[in-house]
């Protein structure tokens, strides 16, 4: 690789930097995210939640493609901001239907 050890790919990085049951840990919760937030989009009666619910959505199925970038994500704030938003907004929903958060 004459020196380059940046994969310049965030799957790849985490696959490789912290091993496969880190990946595929990571991979569950990012594809539970994107599931919880879809189901949230389509029950959801209140504009704007539904609205909230479809840009976090939107922003987590664009990440996907988005990461495949010529530098490491692992710094990029918005991308860990993106992760925080969403848990907080699926947790809020669940807390306004009196469920409990997982």
């Amino acid at each position: 690789t004459r020196g380059i050890t940046n994969p310049h790919n965030w799957w790849i990085e985490i696959l490789v930097d912290y091993g496969l049951l880190i990946f595929v840990f990571y991979i569950i919760i990012y594809m539970r995210l994107v599931y919880q937030l879809f189901v949230v989009f389509l029950r959801s009666k209140d504009a704007n939640q539904k609205e909230i619910a479809k840009v976090l959505l939107v922003s987590l199925l664009t990440f996907v493609f988005a990461c495949i970038s010529s530098s490491s994500v692992m710094t990029f704030m918005p991308q860990w901001i993106l992760l925080i938003m969403s848990i907080s907004f699926i947790n809020i929903t669940k807390l306004k239907k009196g469920q409990a958060c997982t």
